[in-house]
């Protein structure tokens, strides 16, 4: 009897299958070698398209808002304080001395701030208590004397980088002596004259005292007239604005003075701002 096995093995395979037919048939096998089957090529995979990710772009995240009015009783409310001899004002707010540079008339004066009501109103003050506006009236200086003083408030919270508005509404009040003693209010046109020499700026100061920044000073001239008027319901608008080099409270002030000596001075101060732009 005659056998044929067809079988598809690998090199490894054949020659042990050979070796143990031979082994079992001795010279009796005929064993028949053909070659390996042609391979039959794989189609190739189609090609995948991998997406090319864009560079990544940083992502700046936006500016948070600002915080708004920082100031604490801005439109200078609430119960008075006594911060000295002739300096009562508004809380959260001190009425400060300074002594600068000297000027003719005189050492520099101590300074007065009463609020003004209705019913402690005089000589014509009343008109002045807009419903609008605040009510604090500040005497600055007496006859021949000078003066330099400032409303500030310490404490206040900065972020570096960031812009702060800070801006004033307040009434100049000129006032002169008749030559029979009594006290008038100026005209219009005589307070103009006057107003040329009442300065106001703002200043920003470290806690410390050191001053960070402080606007020009500003006065009548700088509104390019000596005889503005200013009536009652339109008081005078100061703004500056700051911005902060790093996070510290610092101390915000208005300050006033004269350039030569003035008769009887007051500025009522409506309100006084600090906002984060």
């Amino acid at each position: 009897m005659r056998i044929m096995i067809t079988i598809e093995a690998s090199d490894a395979e054949t020659g042990a299958l050979l070796a143990r037919l031979q082994e079992l048939f001795g010279d009796r096998v005929t064993v028949m070698v053909e070659g390996a089957p042609p391979a039959v090529a794989e189609e190739p995979a189609p090609p995948v398209d991998i997406p090319v990710s864009p560079p990544p772009v940083e992502m700046i995240p936006p500016r948070p808002p600002g915080r708004g009015q920082i100031l604490r009783n801005p439109d200078l409310t609430g119960d008075p304080v006594v911060y000295g001899e002739w300096q009562v004002g508004p809380a959260e707010w001190k009425l400060v001395d300074r002594v600068g540079v000297s000027r003719p008339g005189g050492e520099t004066q101590a300074v007065r701030c009463e609020p003004k009501r209705p019913e402690n109103s005089f000589e014509g003050y009343d008109r002045y208590l807009n419903p609008a506006y605040g009510n604090t009236a500040v005497e600055m200086g007496g006859s021949w004397r000078t003066f330099e003083w400032a409303f500030q408030q310490s404490d206040v919270g900065v972020r570096a980088g960031y812009t702060v508005e800070l801006a004033a509404v307040f009434h100049p009040l000129v006032k002169t002596r008749l030559a029979d003693g009594s006290e008038v209010f100026m005209s219009a046109a005589q307070a103009g004259d006057w107003m040329a020499n009442l300065e106001w700026r703002w200043v920003v100061r470290a806690q410390t005292g050191d001053v960070l920044a402080a606007d020009d000073w500003r006065d009548g001239e700088t509104l390019g007239t000596t005889t503005f008027d200013l009536p009652p319901d339109r008081p005078h608008r100061y703004v500056w604005r700051w911005t902060a080099p790093q996070d510290a409270p610092v101390t915000a002030a208005l300050e006033f003075r004269n350039k030569w000596a003035l008769a009887m001075t007051k500025v009522w101060v409506h309100q006084l701002t600090c906002i984060e732009q």
